[in-house]
């Protein structure tokens, strides 16, 4: 079986020409963190993500002079100078194409640099610039493509010899710049060949997800005499416990704004581009794509802020009158934090269905009827057990039937 060992250091020229620059460490728990010290002057790990106060990403120039005096930075307790290296981001915007980092774990001996026939046959296919992992049982390869079907990242075992992960954004890499002796030392185009891997390693699951399994939807220009810059797909009358607004097509909701201008199909029905409501934040709009629909599972994500939900989180990110940021949304339980401001969820459902994204006659949410006798100073609710009772229901609903986002 193949050996990989390392004779040098090397990092790649292409990737110098870009502002995607952080230095790295590990953290006291062996996790990797992202170092400017352009930014506080010290080692200290810095925010990036979603709720990151800044962007601590640089040009190589200035990533290599930081690394170059890490040893006058001070470092807190667990993480030591000496271990610090550059590294590029992998960006929430990504570069057009994207920057992937394909991450092969627990594939390589550490004493003996021996890695399995599969494995050297997927490096010798990118044939891209490899090298060893922190840990010495992995492996890095960098090429330029992008995950298909605005998948996010792409992972799979490799039938009892490790795993291989595929990412395009969104990811702070650690890399070693051990460069594995007789590879690229390129950063080549590589969309085919990672379309031909995913399509080899994919699960039936992971299929059906990046394919999609919906098609009834028309998209812009579909010939609609609807002039609503929003197009009802969903909201259909009362007729079950669960609210219409909860289930509203969330391409009725991204399909505004920077994404309707600037949006693309990406592989089955899925759609990616620049965020509808604050769009690009590091791109260009038509290179941008740091949001994504997935009509499957009738889902939205930001990667800029590492946010997501169904459509009404969307929407409650988009009216207006809500003063709601996309880094509002929470990563876990959407649904619930948005039924913990009613007020919120009141403005959003009007704003629905001011926008005829659901039907007038569609049953809100009992959160938003709660807020609407509390806005009407109706006084027909328990305080304590926040209910309206049966009796006060058709009262309640026929106040909202009236009220307007001016009223609120």
């Amino acid at each position: 079986m193949p050996v990989y060992e390392s004779d040098q250091r090397h990092i790649p020229e292409s990737l110098k020409e870009h502002d995607h620059w952080v230095l790295w460490g590990l953290d006291e728990q062996g996790r990797k963190r992202p170092l400017a010290p352009w930014l506080r002057g010290d080692l200290y790990p810095v925010k990036w993500g979603g709720d990151a106060p800044e962007r601590p990403e640089t040009d190589w120039e200035t990533a290599y002079r930081c690394w170059q005096h890490r040893y006058s930075y001070s470092a807190p307790d667990g993480m030591v100078a000496g271990d610090v290296l550059p590294a590029p981001l992998l960006l929430h915007d990504p570069l057009d194409p994207p920057l992937m980092q394909v991450d092969f774990d627990d594939v390589r001996d550490p004493e003996t640099g021996v890695v399995s026939d599969e494995v050297a046959a997927l490096v010798d296919r990118l044939d891209g610039f490899c090298e060893i992992s922190q840990s010495g049982t992995g492996l890095h390869v960098f090429v330029r493509a992008s995950l298909p079907g605005s998948l996010g990242k792409f992972i799979q075992s490799l039938a009892d010899i490790g795993d291989i992960e595929l990412y395009d954004h969104g990811r702070c890499v650690g890399a070693t710049w051990e460069h594995v002796t007789g590879t690229s030392t390129a950063v080549p185009e590589r969309d085919s060949v990672v379309n031909e891997i995913i399509s080899e390693y994919e699960t039936p699951d992971q299929r059906a997800r990046r394919i999609g399994g919906r098609s009834d939807h028309n998209g812009p220009d579909n010939g609609d005499t609807d002039t609503s810059p929003l197009t009802t797909h969903s909201g259909s009358p009362e007729s079950s416990d669960i609210s219409p607004y909860f289930d509203v097509d969330v391409r009725d909701i991204a399909d505004t704004g920077y994404f309707s201008s600037y949006r693309r199909d990406a592989p089955g029905d899925e759609w990616e581009g620049p965020h509808p409501g604050h769009g690009p934040q590091h791109s260009d709009a038509d290179d941008c794509t740091n949001f994504g629909v997935v009509p499957s599972d009738n889902v939205w994500y930001c990667f800029a802020h590492g946010s997501g939900g169904r459509g009404i989180e969307l929407a409650a990110v988009l009216c207006p009158q809500t003063d709601i940021r996309c880094d509002n949304v929470p990563e876990r339980n959407p649904g619930g934090w948005l039924r913990d401001q009613p007020i919120a969820l009141l403005r959003t459902c009007l704003w629905l269905r001011a926008e005829r994204v659901v039907s007038a006659e569609a049953k809100p949410p009992y959160d938003a009827l709660l807020a609407t006798a509390d806005v009407a100073d109706l006084y027909i609710t328990d305080e304590h057990a926040g209910i309206i009772g049966e009796a006060n229901k058709e009262i309640v609903r026929a106040v909202y039937d009236e009220l307007t986002l001016a009223d609120v």
